[in-house]
């Protein structure tokens, strides 16, 4: 079974992105990239050697990290799709 955190991230990041402009998708994957910096380093400060017997704690914040590094990058990608398709020929080769 596929690990959920891995898949929840990205399809929160495709929920949000039906919704909002792509500006508050990049503001808010740097809010979720910041989140994840501040996550990550509680998690490595809190619990720097956690072998088998952990607090429940350590593995709440190990989820939390995993859906915070899968929803950051995703959040990131559907904000410049979404900023080509609304801008038609963005990308386009033919000079202006």
């Amino acid at each position: 079974m596929l690990y959920w955190g891995y898949w929840i991230g990205p399809f929160i990041a495709v929920v949000l992105a039906l919704r909002l402009r792509p500006t508050y998708l990049v503001l808010l994957a740097l809010a979720t990239m910041t989140a994840l910096i501040v996550s990550f380093g509680i998690s490595q400060g809190l619990y720097p050697d956690c072998g088998s017997e952990c607090p429940r704690t350590e593995h709440v914040l190990v989820w939390v990290n995993g859906i915070l590094a899968t929803i950051t990058p995703a959040l990131l990608l559907l904000a410049l799709l979404k900023h080509v398709l609304r801008s038609g020929s963005g990308f386009s080769a033919k000079p202006s």
